[in-house]
């Protein structure tokens, strides 16, 4: 009986995440995810935006090598607040283009770069200059793009 209820204690918290996700991102209308539940198609979604799509392959010409302000949202497709962060990471991108590199890091596709930068909850977005982090953000807020915005201005001005 004891594991009757330990499991129901498990599952009941469970599906009422897994609901409230799926009804969020129903109603998200303008969000990337919205748009086609297929993770792919939200791949290719994300990446017809963004000044850059960092991998491992071009980190270090993109990232470390930049004398650019960086702006990094490690994300997955199947998270639902990475992609209620997406759009406005997508704001930025065209906001600072030229100004500051604005990069998607797909976690499922370079953990590697996520265990480098220790991205164990998504969404995390970092702020680096000369390669150095300088600025980390986790999770979702909506106060997150004005301070990245923020964290940016501050960088670029002399």
């Amino acid at each position: 009986m004891n594991r009757s209820i330990i499991a129901i204690a498990i599952l009941i918290p469970l599906a009422t995440v897994l609901f409230v996700t799926l009804n969020n991102r129903a109603d998200n209308d303008d969000s990337p995810a919205s748009e086609d539940s297929n993770a792919a198609t939200a791949t290719e979604t994300a990446e017809k935006h963004f000044s850059a799509e960092i991998t491992t392959d071009n980190f270090a010409e993109m990232v470390k090598s930049s004398d650019q302000p960086v702006v990094l949202d490690f994300w997955a497709p199947w998270c639902g607040p990475c992609m209620m962060l997406g759009p406005y990471i997508e704001e930025i991108a065209e906001e600072y283009e030229g100004v500051a590199v604005v990069g998607k890091i797909n976690v499922d596709d370079h953990p590697e770069l996520a265990r480098e930068y220790k991205a164990n909850s998504i969404p995390l977005v970092l702020v680096l200059k000369d390669g150095e982090v300088v600025e980390r953000y986790v999770g979702f807020d909506k106060k997150m793009p004005d301070e990245i915005r923020g964290k940016i201005d501050e960088l670029v001005s002399p």
